[in-house]
């Protein structure tokens, strides 16, 4: 009995720590007025997340290598009334015309996913430890999805000289290694009459480079065999680049 409930404890430990998150306390900065761009007194301005270092600060994530782009986006509305914004409205226009809408958190969430491995936890452990993995993931995607959904843009009516800001998301079809240039198209809403005024704001120089395949992966935070599997999962399913 003894034996079982070490057997318990330790798997709770070690298993817990593979799949955890902490919301980070790292606020999204202000956009500087000279990067907004304006159409007839609506404002937008941008700010995207391609750098490894800012998306491990703010998401606790690698999101180029789950293909996703995070964007900071800042609105301001100049007209003498009231208009509408919102992330469903928000599009990602690449040069040859494909348009991609914001991604919903809890896609977001599923697709960066959590380090912990349940099946290699069951090898690990037996049932003990799929039972404390499958917790663990869950109580970390819950703390994740709260965290981004706190960072995320939402939609918001922004009475005259009102500003808004957050996250939108994006997973494209393409791989992100491939946008070097986009444009997000921000739609305000009149609600009086429906009339949408556009601002499309454009991101140059999303530049990047690919990742040979057999640069080594700081893994001195993790376990040996299980960094491996990961590594080797990273490089088969998502894209092998980063900003330069």
């Amino acid at each position: 009995m003894t034996k079982a409930i070490w057997t318990i404890v330790f798997a709770a430990a070690t298993l817990s720590a593979c799949a955890s998150y902490t919301p980070t306390s790292q606020p999204i900065p202000q956009i500087e007025k000279a990067d907004w761009t304006v159409v007839d007194g609506l404002a937008a301005a941008v700010d995207p997340y391609i750098q490894a270092e800012r998306q491990k600060t703010l998401f606790d994530a690698d999101l180029t290598g789950s293909n996703v782009l995070a964007i900071q986006l800042t609105v301001e509305n100049g007209l003498d009334r009231a208009m509408l914004v919102r992330p469903s409205d928000v599009q990602l226009v690449l040069p040859d015309g494909r348009a991609y809408a914001s991604s919903n958190v809890n896609v977001v969430v599923s697709t960066v996913g959590e380090s912990g491995s349940v099946v290699g936890s069951g090898i690990a452990f037996g049932l003990i430890g799929v039972l404390v993995a499958s917790n663990a993931e869950e109580s970390a995607r819950k703390a994740r999805t709260f965290d981004y959904s706190n960072k995320s843009f939402v939609e918001k009516y922004l009475t005259p000289g009102e500003q808004a800001t957050g996250v939108v998301f994006f997973i494209p079809s393409t791989s992100i290694c491939e946008i070097n240039e986009a444009t997000l198209r921000v739609k305000f809403v009149d609600p009086d009459n429906a009339k949408t005024d556009v601002v499309d704001v454009l991101m140059a120089g999303l530049e990047y480079e690919e990742i040979p395949p057999d640069e080594e992966v700081n893994t001195s935070e993790r376990a040996g065999s299980e960094a491996s599997d990961e590594q080797e999962t990273a490089k088969e399913s998502g894209p092998r680049c980063r900003a330069i």
